[in-house]
């Protein structure tokens, strides 16, 4: 946690190839998982997710804002991020972020899911409970699902 109560939640995997997969690609398998681990109570809109246009988590319930508003992608090679804008479940400000990158120390391919400077609008140990939790479960979900299509295990 930073001192302005912003959160930073970083998961890598590092792999002994590049995944078959581009960004956007690796951006829809990744919020696949979103919906599965938190049971359904909120999607991602499946029309942006992987494309140029702002993306939108939605709570499950009819007339509800976003649960989570998000910018369109901002790439680099390497880098895939969206800005989040707002709602229900965020302030404005951080980053969702996948990279693609050389491991610190061997050959191969370190994927990384980074949630930057995230400033939840529940209370903290609420959020630590809840939401956090499900951001770790999709992302390591998902980060499983990335190695066996690298590794064929």
């Amino acid at each position: 946690m930073r001192p302005d109560r912003a959160v930073d939640s970083i998961q890598w995997i590092d792999l002994p190839s590049a995944p078959p997969q581009d960004l956007p690609a690796l951006e829809r398998l990744y919020f696949a998982w979103v919906p599965r681990i938190g049971g359904q109570l909120a999607a991602p809109d499946p029309a942006a997710v992987g494309s140029e246009a702002p993306l939108a988590i939605e709570v499950q319930a009819p007339g509800r804002p976003p649960a989570i508003r998000m910018s369109a992608p901002e790439e680099a090679p390497g880098r895939r991020a969206r800005r989040i804008l707002g709602g229900l479940l965020a302030y404005p400000g951080g980053e969702l972020a996948f990279e693609l990158g050389p491991p610190p120390a061997a050959a191969g391919v370190r994927l990384t899911v980074a949630l930057r400077a995230f400033r939840p609008r529940m209370p903290l140990p609420v959020y630590l409970l809840t939401q956090r939790r499900l951001h770790e479960r999709s992302t390591f979900a998902f980060l499983r699902e990335v190695a066996r299509t690298v590794t064929g295990v």
